[in-house]
């Protein structure tokens, strides 16, 4: 009761501060320098707060930041008002509301990602990594009753996500991985049995349709020069008259693929290989001679490569219950 005493006392003060300063306000240049200075501040917060409701995400934002920077928005509005500078607190009041709108925001749509979370009820998910060496927590994300073998157990549908068009994504959420069976600091051969490597290139230089079937011949000799079995291959050349002018080529091998595609008039060329045989090196190599290919034949490319480990080794253990699939 009489923290409650005390601080209506303060709140009385307050207005009779903010009272006695209006009746002797008198707005002159330095008064002006103070509002525009405060609108500034304030509406530098706007671009965010439309960004976060355009993107309908604030995952960018720190709880711990927000928290502060309101704390002391409060305090700073304190003492404006002891120290009866009018133009800073009346512009501060926008701030303050425009802050608590996105703090609000953010723990709404934190809020309902967690409620609207599609998890299966009987997989415990792994949250917890150190970086000591014994360290890492047990738990895996493991189901109890059926693994991960179908689409219901990965959460796929949610983590492809239904609300957004793909080209719409941002360049942060395009990026994405449900994979729960492996920690970051697992050996990658315990834990995958094969690699996929990307490498996208950007060139100035003019393409001639026959680069297609140089770009086939090279893929067919990387997969022999490093021992891995191709047992077809397939090259289409685009004229322009149905398809932009181009070729896309694969090579189909007995671990799984390579694969070429390229837009000759926009100087673009995509090339992906995954093998997931007991030699996930000849994927590395695969690559690298593509990766030199491409230097020597495309002069000033642009060019950048992606890995990932694919194939989860013993993502869930199965108790028993069959496939979804009929095969």
């Amino acid at each position: 009761a009489e923290g409650a005493c005390n601080w209506a006392r303060a709140g009385v003060i307050a207005i009779l501060r903010i009272s006695s300063q209006m009746d002797d306000y008198q707005l002159d240049y330095i008064e002006v320098i103070g509002y525009v200075g405060g609108v500034v501040l304030a509406v530098s917060l706007v671009p965010q707060l439309v960004k976060s409701f355009r993107e309908w995400s604030t995952s960018d934002l720190s709880y711990t930041w927000q928290i502060v920077y309101i704390i002391g928005l409060w305090l700073n509005f304190a003492y404006f008002i002891l120290v009866g500078a009018v133009a800073a607190w009346i512009t501060l009041l926008f701030e303050i509301l425009f802050a608590h709108m996105l703090f609000g925001l953010k723990l709404y749509l934190d809020g309902c990602k967690d409620g609207t979370k599609e998890e299966p009820d009987d997989v415990e998910v792994e949250c917890k990594m150190e970086s000591s060496d014994n360290v890492i927590d047990k738990k895996r994300a493991v189901t109890a009753r059926s693994g991960m073998s179908s689409l219901r157990h990965t959460g796929f549908r949610s983590h492809l996500g239904t609300s957004n068009l793909t080209r719409d994504l941002t360049v942060k959420d395009a990026y994405k991985t449900n994979r729960t069976s492996a920690m970051l600091t697992d050996k990658v051969k315990d834990k995958f049995r094969g690699f996929h490597y990307v490498i996208d290139v950007r060139f100035t230089c003019s393409v001639p349709p026959e680069f297609g079937s140089k770009m086939l011949q090279e893929m067919l000799d990387a997969a022999k020069r490093n021992n891995i079995r191709s047992v077809g291959h397939m090259l289409e050349i685009f004229d322009g008259t149905d398809s932009p002018p181009g070729f896309a080529s694969a090579v189909l091998l007995d671990e799984s693929h390579m694969s070429s595609h390229c837009y000759s008039d926009e100087g673009m060329l995509a090339f992906d290989c995954f093998t997931c045989g007991s030699n996930p090196e000849g994927t590395r190599r695969i690559a690298e001679g593509i990766g030199d290919f491409l230097k020597k034949n495309l002069a000033n490319a642009r060019i950048e490569v992606s890995q990932m480990p694919r194939f989860p080794i013993n993502m869930a253990e199965v108790d028993g219950e069959e496939c979804d699939c009929d095969h």
